[in-house]
């Protein structure tokens, strides 16, 4: 079980209303984005376990390794890979990705799909 705890930050309450939320593993890389301080702690969430790689790879049409790093970005403070794309996330809509799995762990981060894991500290 994953006890360790992302980091989200934002400016306002209008801001926590995203439905694609990016955490970080350290809170100083990305409390510049305001004062507003979340957590997500996966403990009870369904983790993405390969699936959206999987899907990723048919939707780009290529490889799983070749689409990996853009799932899992190594820096999710800078880029979001994937998560950014509007058509892939719709895609996911689409196939009901998001019914199954709240979160994915990346590197140095997680991609947050249910803001009901999200805790305001």
């Amino acid at each position: 079980m994953n006890e360790k705890q992302y980091h989200n930050y934002r400016r306002n309450a209008e801001e926590l209303n995203e439905e694609i939320i990016f955490c970080c593993n350290d809170s100083e890389s990305c409390e510049h984005y305001g004062s507003i301080h979340r957590l997500f702690t996966p403990k009870k969430a369904r983790l993405d376990n390969g699936k959206a790689l999987e899907m990723a790879a048919i939707f780009y049409n290529c490889g799983s390794e070749e689409i990996k790093k853009e799932v899992y970005p190594l820096d999710i403070v800078d880029t979001a890979g994937v998560w950014d794309d509007i058509d892939f996330i719709n895609y996911l809509y689409e196939n009901n990705y998001f019914n199954n799995y709240d979160a994915i762990i990346t590197p140095d981060g997680a991609v947050v799909f249910d803001k009901k894991f999200m805790t305001i500290i």
